[in-house]
């Protein structure tokens, strides 16, 4: 031991002879080498004084050097750039913060038990360089009765930083959706003498949007499966109704009309009123974009097997060619990132929440026609 003092890991490092030597050993076994070569990741190697050897080419790449004897003989957190790495003389690892850091924690815990340890690893770069996040992985290996470490590196600095974005936007959200529903609701009071339809067409979105927020909430934290629908008994007309009241004025709508057939007499059926909303909303504002100025879309129901079809048509067709990648999350004809979206939540939730079926067929000289089947009651299917 050099003496130096450490708040977690040994203060101690290899000299420069003993450096070499294991430099030459890892970089001639061909397990190592076909490991560096291979490895799209970030991977360095570690002796078991915590200091680098060698690291493959995307690491070197993610430091911004051309060398990876640039940190040959550093500490990871040293080559990271690590705010804390020179708080004490020895380094990374022997700093108080080093106590709490992921990093460090796998790498000790895989020297005690020989076994492989994967820690998250919270990074402050110096210089201004910024906040990272690091899945980290640090696994033993043996060459010629020697110890080293796989040292495995995971960047999900950008995971983590869209989790907080997500979490800062509904908390902010719902506080300001909170706010508006109270002021309508003191101007539906104060009006309630002479009601305005407009206030209560008002409330009755932001009430809409609340539910479409939690929604949203829920299947960013998990699946559609783990959404609990709340069914009730639902007007199919007046479904309609709003419907064609909210695409009066929609963009994708301009310029374009919305032609209702209802079936005879419309039915009620048991179901999720929001969720059918979302997915009714989806296939419109599709089939309204895909169509051109002065062209109409359907929309249609009827009663058929025990359940309700509704019928969505546009007079566009969708080429043969992409016709099977339509309900395909990512997949968008549109060709802009963060689409395809529409179409394969309108499925999703259709089929994994609400218990129904979403097809479409189309064909030259006859649009396309999506379909939704509900059942009429879900507790007897």
């Amino acid at each position: 031991m050099d003496g130096k003092k450490s708040y977690f890991a040994p203060a101690e490092k290899s000299d420069a002879d003993e450096l070499q030597a294991e430099f030459e050993a890892i970089n001639s076994h061909p397990l190592v080498t076909t490991l560096l070569g291979t490895i799209s990741g970030l991977l360095a190697v570690l002796n078991d004084k915590r200091q680098v050897l060698t690291v493959n080419p995307s690491l070197l790449k993610q430091l911004g050097l051309d060398s990876a004897l640039d940190v040959f003989g550093l500490r990871p957190g040293e080559a990271l750039h690590c705010v804390h790495a020179d708080k004490e003389p020895s380094g990374c690892g022997t700093t108080k913060a080093c106590v709490s850091c992921g990093a460090a924690i796998a790498i000790m815990s895989c020297l005690e038990t020989d076994s492989s340890q994967q820690r998250s690893c919270i990074l402050k770069a110096s210089e201004n360089r910024g906040d990272f996040c690091f899945k980290i992985r640090a696994t033993p290996l043996r060459i010629d009765n020697r110890r080293y470490l796989l040292f495995f590196i995971e960047d999900v600095t950008e995971i983590q930083n869209k989790s907080f974005l997500e979490r800062a936007f509904f908390h902010d959200i719902n506080n300001l959706l909170a706010g508006m529903s109270g002021t309508v609701e003191l101007m539906c009071y104060q009006n309630q003498m002479t009601p305005d339809t407009r206030l209560r067409s008002l409330m009755e979105m932001i009430h809409r949007l609340g539910e479409e927020i939690e929604l949203q909430r829920t299947l960013l934290a998990g699946s559609a499966a783990s959404y609990q629908p709340v069914r009730e008994w639902i007007d199919v007309h007046a479904l309609f109704s709003e419907l064609r009241q909210l695409y009066l004025d929609h963009p994708a709508a301009k310029g374009k009309s919305l032609i209702m057939e209802e079936s005879s007499p419309m039915p009620h059926i048991l179901s999720d009123e929001s969720l059918l909303c979302r997915i009714l909303g989806n296939l419109l504002t599709n089939a309204f974009e895909a169509s051109a100025e002065d062209e109409s879309v359907k929309m249609s129901s009827k009663l058929e097997s025990g359940g309700l079809v509704i019928s969505i048509w546009n007079s566009q067709t969708i080429p043969e060619e992409l016709q099977p990648r339509i309900f395909q999350k990512f997949f968008s004809s549109k060709g802009q990132s963060g689409r395809g979206i529409g179409s394969y939540a309108a499925k999703l939730l259709a089929e994994e929440v609400l218990g129904g079926r979403l097809d479409f067929i189309s064909l030259a000289g006859l649009g396309t026609t999506f379909r939704l089947y509900l059942p009429t009651d879900p507790s007897v299917e």
